[in-house]
């Protein structure tokens, strides 16, 4: 199964927001998962930019914990 997250009527998403929603989910699920299980949708580019920002800077933390 996989799931698919609309985001086209969404204009702006915080960095809070996309690390608590997509960056936690990528942390628990790996990354093939994520992306071979989950579609994001979005009308503006930003939003794909603010989200891969935030599993960025989750997985440059958690390495820097290892």
């Amino acid at each position: 199964h996989s799931v698919t997250v609309d985001l086209t009527q969404v204009e702006a998403v915080s960095h809070s927001f996309t690390d608590e929603l997509f960056a936690v989910l990528h942390s628990k699920v790996g990354e093939k998962v994520f992306s071979e299980k989950l579609k994001i949708i979005v009308k503006d580019k930003k939003i794909i930019e603010t989200i891969s920002e935030s599993i960025r800077l989750r997985l440059e933390t958690k390495n820097e914990i290892l």
